[in-house]
């Protein structure tokens, strides 16, 4: 559908099928029915000039790859009822601040990688888990703030945010994963907390502007 430019989807549509728009170059907007429950992997992937998404209250579930490489898409609004957030749903897409329902406890695996434009992330206050390069690759993101409540950050979570200057570590997280701040290298400062027990390998790799750190006694391994 190299010509669609807009799509207003009819009421009672509770589900859409994988790839639905995969690759619909031209198309700009699209409104979902307020029935809808699902969005389905790669549903709007490669759709490079959509820049106007509505997603309704009710929706529960947003599939993998859902939005990838949606490079017009500056802003969306996730609803309060998603429970489903998957694997890579705005990989490299040009989203430019997101808000992570508290609906989310786990922030899938790429969620954002390599969305160059992302500047602003809230992330919901019962998250717990953040998956291997959930933001990396993200250059203009300068701050996140993780809730204590999260125990397991991925590897290369954060690799190359290039804008990150000071992290402070969540004080239910033991490990830092390998490759978790490589190639940060404006990251200046890293506040640990006393509870670490183990450092992942590159972890730190060219972080070039972390001049110093104090390591907890608790840790056992540094590689």
């Amino acid at each position: 559908c190299k010509a669609l430019k807009s799509v207003e989807l009819n009421e009672g549509l509770s589900s859409m099928f994988a790839g639905a728009f995969y690759g619909c170059a031209a198309l700009e907007e699209i409104t979902m029915p307020s029935t809808l429950k699902s969005l389905n992997s790669s549903s709007f992937r490669g759709c490079s000039s959509l820049s106007s998404v509505t997603l309704n209250e009710g929706l529960n579930s947003i599939g993998t790859r859902a939005f990838r490489d949606c490079q017009s898409l500056k802003q969306i609004s996730l609803p309060s009822t998603l429970s489903s957030l998957g694997v890579g749903a705005f990989y490299s897409s040009a989203i430019e601040s997101l808000e992570i329902p508290e609906s989310q406890i786990t922030i899938a695996d790429s969620l954002c990688y390599g969305c160059k434009s992302l500047q602003s992330i809230k992330v919901s206050s019962k998250t717990t888990t953040v998956g291997k390069c959930a933001f990396a690759g993200c250059l203009k993101l300068e701050n996140l703030t993780l809730p204590d409540n999260v125990s397991s950050i991925g590897e290369s979570a954060f690799r190359d945010c290039k804008s990150f200057t000071e992290f402070t570590i969540p004080k239910l997280t033991r490990v830092l994963s390998g490759g978790l701040f490589q190639s940060c290298d404006n990251l200046q400062k890293v506040n640990f907390h006393n509870e670490i027990t183990s450092i992942g390998n590159y972890a730190f790799r060219y972080c070039t502007a972390l001049t110093s750190i104090s390591l907890p006694e608790l840790i056992t391994h540094v590689p």
